[in-house]
């Protein structure tokens, strides 16, 4: 923001993450350099003239026309003048700006960059720093000077610190908890040492608590709150605004693990072309709500987002989500098949490194996709001439051995599977 060269920056990232709290501390840093800064929330707004009318009622609390009589021009004549005559270098800081550029008012997007476009062409003194959730990476196109900056969780130091700040008598264990179960958000780090603060119990028997707790957004969740403190309303009004397509596709994609690649993300989409699920996926990181991986080749979905993404399971997504669990299942019991073939064929140790890399996936898949009728059979029947694999596979650790074949007899034998039945009691027996 000090940089002649720069004239807008986009600071973006998850709900939550702390967008605001990072525009207010640069604000804070700028203006103790010199030039004025204004905070404009546009949490609200709904068209271009209300950006224009919180510009001009900005400006004028802040004594810019004291010697000009501008009340005949129109308001956008009024404002572009207004900054024909700024002097002194300002930074205004647009918070929030998702809610009015994601409104859903036709053209309101373009009618606010161009109006921001024209402002910044009419004096060289006004630099922009706007908040969103989604990236404005785009603007490289029509703005010289924009900067787009990612924000994510917190690191580890910066967790403590802040920890340490709400809850100045916890330990340092305690402290490394807070920071474990809320993900290094601040926001939920925010409400979880409020809640610890507000309850009668020790910092350690709270979070100990915390720590079994599976829904960790449910439990920080306070109704009371304001609906900018509430990590539920944040993500809702974020999930509202995506594309039918897009809501379904984020829904399906919490089903995965930590990390996920793009073929299985493109077979729990249902997605026959790779190309298609990467556009999906890259919507999705423009909007922050997913994002790459420490993996190369990986994407990652934060840990508060997957549980938020699960309510709506919950709510009113269960079909899509139980859609994207048998093409989840059906996608490593494929896998597995073809481990098996590749074992038997004599490529054993490529085939033992693939399913070390993939074997919670596939055991889970095996495991519960017998008892999915949409892939109950092929599950039967690849355990059935596979016991040679498994058992080598797991020479070591026989339990598993017998978790899988004893959940796949169990289950051909309640839906009357008798074939398989038989077959897969002598895999067993091979164990």
């Amino acid at each position: 923001m000090t940089s002649e060269s720069t004239r807008l920056v986009s600071v973006w990232g998850s709900p939550g993450f702390g967008k605001t709290s990072a525009a207010i501390t640069v604000g804070h840093h700028l203006q103790a350099r010199g030039p004025p800064v204004f905070f404009i929330s546009l949490r609200g707004l709904k068209s271009k003239s209300d950006l224009t009318s919180k510009f001009l009622s900005l400006f004028r609390q802040a004594g810019t026309l004291q010697t000009v009589k501008l009340q005949d021009l129109s308001a956008d004549d009024e404002l572009c003048s207004i900054f024909d005559r700024l002097s002194d270098r300002c930074v205004i800081i647009l918070d929030n700006a998702d809610d009015l550029l994601e409104c859903g008012v036709q053209n309101v997007k373009e009618e606010v960059f161009n109006l921001l476009g024209e402002i910044l062409n009419r004096s060289d003194k006004v630099n922009f720093l706007l908040t969103t959730r989604e990236s404005l990476s785009y603007l490289n196109l029509h703005f010289q000077g924009h900067k787009s900056v990612r924000i994510r969780e917190l690191d580890k130091l910066s967790c403590q610190t802040l920890a340490q700040e709400l809850l100045p008598g916890a330990s340092t264990s305690d402290l490394t908890k807070v920071s474990q179960i809320c993900g290094q958000v601040p926001l939920a780090i925010k409400l979880l040492c409020s809640s610890i603060s507000e309850d009668f119990t020790s910092s350690s028997q709270y979070l100990e608590s915390m720590e079994r707790t599976e829904n960790i957004v449910e439990m920080l969740d306070n109704p009371d709150y304001p609906s900018n403190s509430r990590l539920k309303s944040l993500f809702e009004s974020s999930f509202q605004r995506l594309s039918k397509q897009d809501q379904e596709a984020l829904v399906s994609l919490c089903i995965l693990p930590a990390n996920f690649d793009l073929k299985i993300s493109a077979a729990v989409l249902g997605i026959a072309r790779t190309t298609e699920a990467e556009k999906v996926l890259r919507r999705l990181q423009r909007k922050s709500l997913i994002d790459c991986s420490s993996e190369f080749g990986k994407f990652c979905m934060h840990k508060l987002i997957q549980s938020l993404a699960r309510e709506k399971v919950e709510a009113d997504m269960k079909n899509t989500v139980l859609l994207s669990k048998s093409r989840f299942h059906a996608f490593y019991i494929a896998q597995f098949e073809e481990l098996n073939e590749d074992f038997l064929s004599g490529r054993s140790m490529p085939a033992f490194l693939k399913f070390s890399d993939d074997e919670n996936n596939i055991v889970q898949s095996l495991v519960d996709g017998c008892l999915d009728s949409k892939t109950a059979d092929r599950v039967f029947d690849v355990l059935a001439k596979a016991e040679l694999f498994l058992d080598t596979v797991f020479w070591s650790e026989g339990s598993k051995f017998y978790k899988i074949l004893d959940s796949a007899i169990t289950a051909a034998k309640q839906t009357g599977k008798k074939f398989f039945y038989r077959r897969l009691l002598n895999s067993k027996a091979f164990g």
